[in-house]
């Protein structure tokens, strides 16, 4: 597999440096350092040139990474002479405070695409990598190794980001400036980050985003496996409302202010993280814990924990005198002891009521204060919930610094902070779970035929017509079993059921948008700057569920029933799948509305439609949408040699089940030639990896014989072949797995599955498939060479094949 596409410019093995005065502020990687050969090969007698690498300078053919720092009156001179080294990468830095015009920006473009390599700059700071000594920003002091990688898109948040972390002792993997006019992808840099062996978490600050589809799927699939922190300005901006919820899917924790930023990196970095969002306090001063408990009314991702009887009644037995406030704080009067107080961490991690404990202590000269947070900070790396700890004490900062620095784990000092703190681990735990959403919208069925709409939409369209009317919104509606009374009834329903709106509309940036709120019937108070009753499709139970309680739209949610919250959860689930099929719809505005035991009564309706139409979209896989839905058009029966008829389509979350009885059906031969070890199961890390699919850069397809379709032969739904490919690292390519049950091999079915599959990766655009074979696997290196994959021995294993097919030539 080829290195990552910006490996030449973050971790590069050979550099030219080009200057027009001397640099000293750099520092080198050793086995970049150690093949320094200065060279003239550039006519200019005024610069200076360094090349460091392993090849002869007379030969050098290609370079990893220019480094180029010249005035712009010679920029143009230094540039084109450097194209004869291929570079793969170049950094133009900064220089003297040169203001780079329009046109040296285009020139810097046009030169990095005629050399196809990768640009920042110009006006770049350069960049920092402490994690393998390199620094090539000498204008900006050097600063220490951490496992943070900084993103920014600012030079002065740059700036003030690296003199702050100095003064906290926080330390980073990466630092990098990406200007607003630089042609380095910024999805390109979060899909490395994905890959760097240096990086734990990272911190991006925003002001705009390239390729939005490209930039949500890398951001998402960096936030499934590493803390992503987001600080964008223009909160009270309206689209950036929008921006607030599309982060929210991603799973990353967006922050509002500067001040909060490394609150929310020590806190990610804790060695656990919260698997709930139900918080106890302990404290020793009802003051703290009162402030502590405003913090947690105030979040909307905090929620009170109810501490068991035993609990409450446990720690009675420990302290002298107690108190216990709205059944989530215990506040002890008597003076703390490091034994008890682990006694009492103990009850409340036993707890199956409490996901995360907040420790606040106020200064008490009776006790050994440091001795209790060492004691505390001394069992949190063994447990499974994070305890949060406040310490509002200066007396000891020096030393508390130094217990915290050897436990690497941070102790604040108010308790706004602190709950801040533990808010963000709360937010972080609920957008994680919105981003594992990925299944279909609607309980999986025959999707409708909606080409009778989309030819309705389109005559619209034609006849230059924007708006529906009420037959046409109905027969619409229809189409996706959207059942909808029109009548003025709802005046004199119960007040507990609505009245309720939904509102679409489509944003410029990320598509449409749903929005769900208690209705305001002259829109005066209409309240667009929320960004808890937003959602992007696609939506499915869940997400429309977790919709539904973010935004409160019911008076009394008792008198609601699970029936009619079932009946609002199904309408802004189809609403979504509408969204998703038909990209012509522009808005739709349906309420004030009331769900009633009988179905859902509303009093209006609106459908605007775009006015040019979407002949853009023709070939091109929802491009209206910012998250790829559920491809229901790879879903497509398969008929194999001996008549069975089986339903291939992409996995869902809820095939875990099936596919790890699948897997444990195997055989052992055939579960060694897949996974090459004796493994019996799939991990739960496995099954979610493979159940829960970012469509765009990987896919899955399974093979079921549905149980329905086959006389009730089979008792459930049964899974007989599964073929994966995840996108390599180089950004080009994919690496496909594929095994059939043994009792289906050989009739056909390896063969289709792989077909599907090279279609698939050569429609979203990838260049090349590859694989590693078992030699011992003869049916299946058969089969690819029978499909035109080419075999070669892998150099460094004989027992393995790599295989490899070209998609262009396809």
């Amino acid at each position: 597999m080829s290195r990552h596409f910006l490996s030449s410019l973050l971790d590069p093995s050979s550099l030219l440096i080009c200057t027009d005065k001397e640099i000293n502020n750099i520092s080198l990687p050793e086995n970049i350092k150690k093949n320094l050969i200065d060279i003239d090969r550039i006519k200019n007698k005024e610069l200076y040139v360094k090349y460091y690498g392993k090849c002869n300078p007379s030969i050098i053919d290609s370079v990893d990474l220019v480094l180029v720092c010249v005035s712009n009156d010679i920029l143009q001179e230094t540039l084109y002479s450097l194209s004869k080294f291929n570079p793969r990468a170049a950094i133009i830095l900064n220089h003297d405070a040169s203001l780079y015009s329009k046109n040296i920006r285009d020139l810097c473009k046009r030169w990095a695409s005629d050399c196809k390599c990768e640009l920042l700059g110009p006006d770049s700071f350069g960049i920092q990598r402490p994690s393998i000594s390199l620094n090539l920003s000498p204008n900006f002091p050097s600063v220490r190794q951490g496992r943070v990688a900084l993103i920014s898109q600012s030079r002065s948040i740059v700036s003030v980001i690296i003199d702050w972390a100095s003064r906290d002792n926080i330390g980073f993997s990466l630092v990098l400036f990406i200007g607003k006019e630089t042609s380095l992808s910024l999805s390109k840099v979060i899909d490395y980050l994905i890959w760097d062996y240096y990086t734990e978490s990272i911190v991006l600050y925003l002001e705009n985003m390239d390729n939005v589809r490209e930039f949500i799927s890398a951001l998402r699939a960096l936030a499934r496996i590493k803390p992503v922190i987001v600080l964008k300005a223009g909160h009270h901006d309206y689209d950036d409302v929008v921006f607030s919820a599309v982060m929210r899917r991603t799973g990353v924790v967006r922050i509002r202010y500067f001040s909060q930023l490394f609150s929310a990196v020590r806190i990610l970095s804790y060695p656990n993280k919260l698997n709930g969002r139900r918080i106890a306090l302990f404290s020793n001063g009802i003051g703290l814990s009162r402030l502590a408990v405003d913090m947690i009314y105030a979040s909307p991702m905090l929620l009170k924990s109810n501490l068991s009887s035993n609990t409450r009644e446990s720690i009675k037995l420990l302290f002298d005198k107690i108190s216990v406030i709205d059944h989530c704080s215990i506040i002890i009067h008597s003076s703390l002891d490091k034994d008890l107080v682990i006694k009492a961490m103990n009850l409340f991690l036993s707890d199956d009521d409490i996901d995360g404990i907040l420790v606040l202590i106020a200064p008490d000269y009776s006790s050994d204060m440091l001795s209790i947070v060492e004691a505390l900070l001394n069992i949190i790396p063994e447990i499974k919930k994070p305890i949060v700890i406040c310490l509002m004490a200066d007396i000891a900062a020096t030393s508390l610094v130094k217990i915290c620095n050897r436990y690497m784990i941070s102790v604040f000092q108010t308790p706004e902070s602190a709950a801040y703190a533990i808010s963000v681990l709360a937010e972080h735990y609920y957008n994680q779970q919105l981003l594992l959403q990925v299944q279909p919208s609607i309980p999986f069925y025959v999707l409708p035929n909606i080409d009778d709409i989309k030819l309705l939409l389109s005559s619209i369209i034609s006849n230059g017509r924007h708006n529906l009317n009420l037959q046409e919104i109905d027969a619409m509606f229809c189409a996706f079993d959207m059942r909808i009374k029109f009548s003025t009834e709802w005046k004199f329903l119960p007040r507990s059921n609505g009245p309720i709106e939904i509102h679409v509309w489509r944003d410029s940036i990320f598509g449409p948008v749903i929005q769900l709120c208690g209705s305001f019937i002259n829109h005066k108070n209409f309240d667009n700057t929320n960004p808890l009753n937003m959602e992007i499709p696609p939506l499915n139970n869940f997400l429309a569920r977790q919709l539904i309680e973010r935004s409160n739209v019911f008076v009394n949610k008792l008198e609601i029933g699970d029936n009619r919250l079932s009946t609002l959860q199904l309408i802004l689930v189809q609403i979504s799948e509408m969204l998703i099929a038909l990209p012509d719809i522009y808005s739709l505005c349906l309420g004030p509305f009331f769900i009633t035991d009988y179905g859902v009564v509303s009093d209006n309706v609106a459908v605007e439609i775009m006015k040019h139409g979407n002949d853009n979209f023709v070939n091109v896989a929802y491009p209206h949408m910012a998250i790829h839905p559920y491809p229901s058009d790879l879903v497509k029966k398969c008929y194999l040699k001996d008549g069975t008829v089986c339903l291939v389509r992409p996995i869902r979350p809820e095939d875990a089940e099936i596919l790890q009885n699948f897997i444990r059906g195997l055989s052992d031969r055939s579960r060694y030639m897949r996974f090459i070890s004796a493994m019996r199961e799939l991990t739960p890390k496995m099954l979610s990896h493979y159940t829960q699919i970012d469509y765009q850069r990987e896919l899955a397809l399974v093979a079921i014989i549905d149980k329905s379709a086959n006389n009730d032969k089979y008792n459930e739904d049964t899974m007989i072949g599964f073929v994966h490919f995840l996108c390599n690292e180089d950004g080009l390519g994919v690496e496909y797995a594929l095994v059939v049950g043994d009792k289906w091999q050989r009739i056909g079915l390896g063969n289709k599955l792989m077909i599907y599959m090279i279609d698939a990766a050569k429609k979203i655009g990838f260049k090349y498939m590859d694989g590693f074979v078992l030699s011992s696997n003869r049916p299946m290196l058969s089969l690819l060479k029978n499909l035109g994959f080419i075999i070669k021995t892998d150099p460094e294993d004989k027992s393995i094949y790599r295989v490899y097919f070209d998609l262009s030539r396809y």
